[in-house]
């Protein structure tokens, strides 16, 4: 039994170690990517809608990701810009630059803790 566990340990950490090489700051460089064009974008319009639901996607896989390695405060930064990009609506000229602002902010808090 013994054996079968250290198995299982290595195999997973293992895994853990190729998504925080390979895996994880492909995910990093994918949302920050979109929050860069969700800012060259302007104010609201198709392209800009098209930001926010990539950086959901985005910001959602990161949040679930690692979560399931045991990245807490990643994870949950993930959450709440995830959440925050679910339900913040359309973004629009009277909204732009608040929505904008707070976003950059959560990526920030993201590149934080995945430096931690």
């Amino acid at each position: 039994m013994n054996d079968a566990n250290n198995e299982f340990a290595a195999k997973l950490a293992a895994i853990k170690a190729s998504y925080v090489n390979d895996a994880l700051p492909e995910q990093l460089k994918n949302l920050h990517t979109c929050v860069d064009q969700l800012g060259q974008d302007g104010v609201g319009g198709e392209a800009a809608a098209e930001a926010i639901i990539a950086l959901h996607a985005a910001s959602h896989k990161l949040a679930g990701s690692s979560g399931t390695f045991g990245m807490v405060e990643l994870s949950v930064a993930a959450r709440s810009l995830s959440d925050f990009t679910d339900v913040s609506g359309p973004i629009n000229a009277a909204n732009y630059k608040d929505h904008l602002a707070q976003i950059r902010e959560m990526a920030g808090e993201i590149k934080t803790a995945s430096s931690a």
